[in-house]
Formats: C-alpha cells, structure tokens, sequence
C-alpha cells in the first residue's frame, strides 16, 4: 500500500497568508527578536511548573470559502476579537484562583480592541495580565502562593485529638 499523502491547506484558509502587510513574518525584527509564540510558550512553562493548568486560547476568526467563521462570542461586549492568549487555573478543591494573560513581544502594547475587552473582563473582577517575559508568570505564581498561605491562616482549624 502506497504511503498516505497528506493534502495541502489551501493558502489563507487557516494561516495568514505570508505576503499579508498586517502580520509580521515569523522573522521580523519589530520589538525584540523572540516571538510572542516563544514568549508564550515560556510562560506557560514556568505556570504549569508552577501547578497551574494552562490553556491557550485562539480568538478571531478564519476565512473558510469566502465566509469569516467565529471562533467565540465575548457576550456583553458583543465582539470576538481581542480576547487574552491564555487562561491559567490552580485549585486546591476548595479555592480556585483563574487568571487572563494577553502575551506581547517586548515593547508592544495592547491593541485597543484588547484593551477594551481587558476593561471588560477586569469590571467583573477577573484578573487579566499582560505578560513581556516569562519572569511575569513567575510572579504570578509566586502571588497565587502568598494569597493561598494568607488564605489558609484565616481558616479555623479542628482541634486536635489527644
């Protein structure tokens, strides 16, 4: 039996196409020279290094025979673009602590679509973070570990049996 050939995506149909002015090439010198791929894929090291369960999150929308298809509707705000790169979860069965991160390359900031969705999301008490290098996430943890060891000293405690 021949071996399977696998056939080619259609340019554009899920990936920027290269030629596109809009997005950087994946050797383009803007801002420092790491990738927010490489960036991103960092702090999701350190955080689940960390315990903390990590989830990427794809936002936008891919062109699929001439029409946009949604990946997500944020309601409230109506819109599906914008939304943080990653969502970061720890518990320990009885508190559980999620966090947003929108990771940027060195030196880039939010867009407004991002900022308006991070103002949305922090209005309702969810903490969102944007994150240049992975030393952030370390911080984060770090934080997360605190708040569980303030938590744990405000809670009562059985007496011990003799």
């Amino acid at each position: 039996m021949p071996p399977r050939r696998r056939k080619a995506l259609q340019p554009g149909l899920f990936d920027p196409s290269p030629a596109d002015p809009k997005r950087p090439s994946r050797g383009s010198s803007s801002g420092s020279g790491e990738l927010e791929s490489e960036i991103q894929s960092r702090i999701r090291k350190v955080l689940e290094a960390n315990g903390f369960t990590v989830l990427r999150i794809n936002g936008g929308a891919a062109k699929i025979r001439g029409s946009y298809v949604r990946f997500y509707i944020l309601y409230g705000l109506n819109r599906s673009d914008g939304f943080p790169d990653l969502l970061a979860m720890k518990g320990d069965g009885e508190f559980a602590y999620t966090a947003l991160i929108e990771v940027k390359r060195k030196g880039e900031e939010p867009s407004p679509e991002q900022i308006d969705v991070h103002t949305f999301l922090r209005g309702r008490g969810i903490p969102v973070y944007v994150m240049d290098d992975y030393s952030q996430a370390q911080q984060l943890a770090n934080s997360y570990r605190e708040r569980q060891r303030a938590r744990a000293a405000q809670l009562p405690h059985e007496p011990q049996q003799p």
